[in-house]
């Protein structure tokens, strides 16, 4: 199977996307050339630890999914 061309602008929203597993995710996942959108929890820094480089590659969404939306 030929997964880069199913990936190709294909929209994919990871969550823990900054975790270990997550990043190595979004690297692969980016280098597929898909459309990458990832959640990451809100921290005060706001800093990027595993993802940092794909920053630009990638749409962050920061929150905590116990956050309640309604």
């Amino acid at each position: 199977m030929d997964i880069e061309s199913k990936l190709t602008d294909r929209l994919v929203f990871i969550t823990g996307a900054d975790g270990f597993v997550g990043s190595h995710l979004v690297n692969r996942l980016v280098d597929c050339g898909a459309d990458v959108h990832v959640f990451v929890r809100a921290t005060s820094s706001g800093e990027l630890n595993n993802i940092r480089h794909r920053s630009d590659d990638v749409t962050v969404h920061r929150g905590d999914l116990r956050d309640h939306l309604f």
